[in-house]
């Protein structure tokens, strides 16, 4: 085969494109020739290579399009060594591309050269941060090969490139000086105890002028006048804003804790509520004495918002207007189970009464407890209204009696001196009084004995009925010996009816017989007992004979005590309705 042509030196001029030095490692393209007019290349990598360097040579500029490029390439062997048009299309954009960035490298690196160079000329005719004139500059530069290479527009772009970057540098200088001592002045201000939020300009400017930091300052000293106002303005403004935030929080802070010392005390006055001591009709001067020494109530005083006197009446309201609502169906309640409310009656006493007559688990305690204080205070006032009238009664009963007491006090010591003759004529009477007392209680013990319940039986012991009597009045009026000899006597008795009763069961016609012997003997007794009273009865008569006038003045003097005590309890219910009457005014 042929020998291949050897590539054509690059153009030159200025659509020359500068060619790649070639690295030890790319191999050279081996072209191996058919005939004259096709190459033929080992593989695809090799004529896309052969096809760039073709492109090179003819000089395609990255501003040729294909259709330039193809009239300048078509009759060159190396464009068939490419054997699609697509594929020439592509190699032609690479190369291109490449071109562009290479031209484009190139027109970066030397403007730099050129800014570099024009600063180091300018930097040398020149004073640091001085701007000449343009006139100026190419006066002292017209001799410089470099200055003579440029254009007058590049030289002028460039030189007003530099102006501005000065300027900009100048302006940045004087912002940053500025900022500094405006700083410094701001910092200058808050080591100054007495600049406050309430200090004037020319008093602040008295105060910062004799400070060390500013006497010794000098780039302080030449800041402009405005800034220092300025400063000045923007300090008592942080100074008013921080008073203001503080200010804000403290209020928040009180009303926050206001409204927890307004919750605290609702709460006690809803626990009072449910105590029971805060009704709808309570007074603030019932309560007033239970809270005055509480915390919750003494840490309400002083504080703004509603007070502890305003809170207690909405609870009032709020309890009243409860009431308002259920008052009708509590009490026809209470009426169907005829739940009495007495002066004396507690509402503890009132919850056990209804609670053993009805269900009060769905009703509202409060609602509850306000019906038992209207139907308590109902009660009292009726209660005071009859004791007013028994007291007006005894007054119109006691004027009446009036004439006859000092007669009364008479007749009394003449019986009592009766009294003392008859003792003295019959001794053993305190001694058969006393026995009959005795008698009584006995009587009184015994009949505790059979209303037992479950009943006593005849197998029952002593210690067993014991803790059932103990407490009751009548065991304690005897001794311990009288107690086991009517217990005795009582179970005698019920063994006799057991037996009788066997025998009744046993012997039907004896029995008969046996209660009419019976109640021969009961007859028989009966008639010695009437016997015995008539004697006794004539024998009191014939001691009454003997002092027929002494008899009635027994008489008169018992009725006098009974008068006696009746008025000592009168006057000890007027002074009980005082004192309740007291209590209720306070």
């Amino acid at each position: 085969p042929p020998t291949p042509t050897p590539p054509h030196p690059p153009l030159s001029g200025a659509n020359a494109v500068a060619t790649p030095p070639r690295t030890a490692r790319e191999p050279r393209p081996e072209i191996t020739s058919l005939d004259d007019e096709v190459l033929l290349f080992k593989s695809p990598a090799e004529a896309a290579l052969a096809f760039k360097k073709m492109l090179e040579k003819v000089g395609v500029a990255p501003s040729w399009s294909w259709e330039q490029t193809m009239a300048k390439t078509i009759d060159k062997p190396v464009y068939r060594a490419v054997k699609t048009l697509d594929e020439r299309k592509r190699l032609f954009q690479e190369y291109v591309d490449a071109a562009a960035l290479r031209e484009e490298e190139e027109l970066r690196n030397r403007d730099t050269r050129e800014r570099q160079e024009f600063l180091r000329l300018i930097k040398e005719n020149t004073h640091h941060g001085a701007i000449p004139k343009y006139k100026t500059l190419c006066e002292g530069m017209q001799d410089s090969p470099f200055w003579k290479s440029l254009s007058d527009d590049r030289r002028r772009y460039l030189f007003r490139e530099y102006s501005e970057k000065i300027r900009k540098e100048q302006l940045d200088h004087i912002r940053e000086v500025r900022k500094q001592n405006m700083d410094k002045f701001r910092q200058l201000l808050k080591s100054i105890p007495e600049v406050t939020i309430e200090t004037k300009w020319k008093d602040a400017q008295k105060l910062y002028m004799q400070h060390p930091l500013y006497v010794t300052n000098k780039p302080l000293q030449s800041m402009d006048p405005i800034d220092f106002l300025a400063i000045f303005e923007a300090y008592i403004k942080e100074f008013e804003m921080q008073h203001h935030e503080n200010v804000r929080v403290q209020r928040n802070k009180r009303k926050r804790m206001e409204r927890e010392n307004r919750d605290v005390y609702k709460s006690m006055m809803a626990e009072m509520v449910r105590d029971g001591k805060i009704s709808p009709w309570s007074m603030w001067k019932d309560i007033y004495p239970i809270v005055k020494d509480d915390p919750r109530y003494t840490s309400m005083l002083g504080q703004g918002g509603s007070t502890p006197l305003e809170l207690f009446f909405e609870v009032i309201f709020d309890l009243d207007m409860r009431y308002k609502r259920e008052r009708k169906a509590v009490l026809d309640f209470l009426k169907e189970l005829r739940a009495e409310v007495g002066p004396d009656t507690t509402y503890q006493m009132f919850v056990d009464q209804v609670t053993r007559v009805g269900n009060i688990e769905q009703m509202d305690p409060v609602v509850l407890r306000a019906a038992f204080e209207e139907l308590s205070l109902k009660a009292k006032r009726e209660h005071r209204e009859r004791r007013a009238s028994s007291v007006k009664e005894r007054d119109h009963r006691e004027g009446k009696d009036k004439e006859h007491r000092d007669r009364d006090r008479d007749r009394d010591r003449d019986r009592e001196k009766d009294r003392s003759k008859d003792r003295e004529d019959d001794p053993d009477r305190e001694k058969r009084r006393e026995e009959r007392r005795r008698y009584k209680k006995m009587d009184a013990l015994k009949s505790i004995l059979k209303k037992l319940d479950p009943p006593i039986t005849t197998t029952t012991p002593w210690s067993e009925v014991i803790p059932r009597i103990q407490r009751q009045p009548e065991y304690e009026d005897v001794d311990e010996g009288t107690r086991k000899e009517i217990y005795d006597k009582f179970i005698s008795r019920l063994i006799e009816k057991a037996e009788r009763s066997v025998e009744e069961d046993g012997e039907e016609g004896g029995s008969m017989s046996k209660k009419r012997s019976s109640s021969k003997r009961d007859s028989e007794h009966h008639r010695s007992s009437k016997k015995h009273k008539k004697h006794h009865r004539s024998r009191s008569r014939s001691r009454s004979s003997a002092g027929a006038g002494a008899g009635d003045e027994d008489k008169e003097r018992r009725h006098k005590r009974k008068r006696h005590a009746n008025r000592s309890e009168d006057e000890k219910d007027l002074h009980m309705m005082e004192a309740e009457e007291g209590e209720i005014v306070a």
